[in-house]
């Protein structure tokens, strides 16, 4: 079975106004606004998680004898990577936010 189609398809979305431009673009919406927890963390899951969600379940499927995106394995590791995704962004917007430029360089 060639999941090829798929992974373009899945990688389109996890790319485009469904993945990290549609987090770019509530990012810009929240610029000067306080915003609740909430849409901070999707913003978050948008903006890197849907890209590192893409690239453990790519990398699941490509190892995986009969890929199905529904595999136990696939689906955990999605989840583990998008979690560390929403980590990596917020952990980059606070150093955004509160690092100086002598200290990161």
């Amino acid at each position: 079975m060639c999941v090829l189609p798929s992974l373009i398809e899945v990688l389109t979305d996890a790319a485009g106004t469904t993945g990290i431009i549609g987090g770019q673009v509530l990012d810009m919406l929240a610029e000067g606004r306080k915003i609740d927890r909430g849409e901070l963390v999707n913003l978050c899951r948008l903006k890197t998680g849907a890209l590192l969600r893409f690239a453990a379940e790519a990398g699941a499927l490509a190892g995986r004898p009969a890929p199905r995106w529904d595999d136990p394995l696939v689906v955990a590791l999605g989840d583990f990577a998008e979690h560390a995704g929403i980590a990596f962004q917020l952990h980059d917007d606070l150093l955004g936010l509160y690092g100086t430029p002598a200290a990161l360089g």
